[in-house]
């Protein structure tokens, strides 16, 4: 299994961090950043899954990277974030 550090930004601001979000911590304006921490793992694949209708939310980076960097919530409703190593 993978291991991964979901963090929330409110409103991007960094002062207001959340770790370990989970369903319901989110609101829309929130900047999510994941990034693997296991260990031996050599590649990557992240993905957002599935994610509200409307919503056009994608990951800044390289999704083949240990953090594919950060996607926006726009929209109210569930986000679904894989990572394949």
């Amino acid at each position: 299994m993978a291991t991964a550090i979901i963090r929330s930004f409110r409103n991007g601001d960094p002062t207001t961090a959340l770790d370990g979000v989970s369903r319901n911590d989110l609101i829309e304006g929130d900047v999510v950043s994941v990034q693997y921490v296991g260990v031996g793992a050599t590649t990557y694949s992240w993905s957002l899954v599935y994610a509200p209708e409307g919503s056009t939310a994608t990951f800044t980076g390289v999704s083949t990277n240990p953090s594919p960097g950060t996607f926006t919530v726009d929209k109210e409703g569930s986000y679904l974030i894989r990572l394949v190593v």
